[in-house]
């Protein structure tokens, strides 16, 4: 997503619209996390990918076993 920027005085502020707010569930005094830009999109390294797979494993062992057949 992308959102504009503004400046209000000496602060910035950026405006998030409220289909998306809602997604994320943010309410008045919700905190953000935000960093300097990477330059695109952040990829899970194919480490990541593995353990991520192997962490939710128990839970679709049996969809999996489903669709193997």
């Amino acid at each position: 997503m992308v959102v504009r920027v503004r400046k209000v005085g000496d602060e910035f502020t950026v405006v998030i619209p409220p289909q998306i707010a809602d997604e994320l569930g943010l309410v008045d005094g919700s905190e953000l996390e935000i960093g300097p830009a990477t330059g695109g999109n952040r990829y899970a390294t194919a480490n990541e990918a593995v353990r991520a797979f192997e962490e939710t494993l128990p839970q679709h062992e049996a969809a999996y076993r489903e669709l193997a057949k």
